[in-house]
């Protein structure tokens, strides 16, 4: 009687492929806001991005800058330009015809180059 029981209910473990499309569209969907978070920064680690930051405009030393974008993370290398203040902006010169605008917020790496400056 129990094998009875089990068979019935075996047609019901298959999964349409509607349903199965929503879910791995949810996982994509799942693991690109997951790539894209931005990580939790302690205000000792913003001080110290700030020195550096300051050490690199005084000195005109390349800066290497990690960002967070909806494509994960990017990093540009290049000398800072500007900074606006109120737009929370940095213009970065990166040797290319444009200079690269980069949003603070967006900001979760920055050190001095190692490489010999630009």
């Amino acid at each position: 009687m129990s094998k009875k029981m089990s068979q019935q209910f075996a047609c019901s473990k298959m999964m349409l492929p509607e349903h199965r499309d929503n879910l791995l569209q949810h996982r994509r969907t799942e693991e690109r806001t997951e790539r894209c978070r931005q990580p939790a920064v302690d205000e000792q680690a913003l001080a110290e991005q700030q020195q550096i930051f300051e050490e690199a405009l005084h000195s005109r030393r390349s800066l290497r800058i990690t960002i967070v974008t909806e494509e994960g993370c990017l990093t540009y290398t290049g000398l800072v330009r500007r900074c606006d203040f109120a737009l929370r902006t940095l213009f970065l010169d990166t040797g290319f015809s444009k200079s690269q605008k980069i949003s603070v917020s967006e900001i979760v790496g920055i050190c001095l180059d190692q490489r010999r400056d630009l």
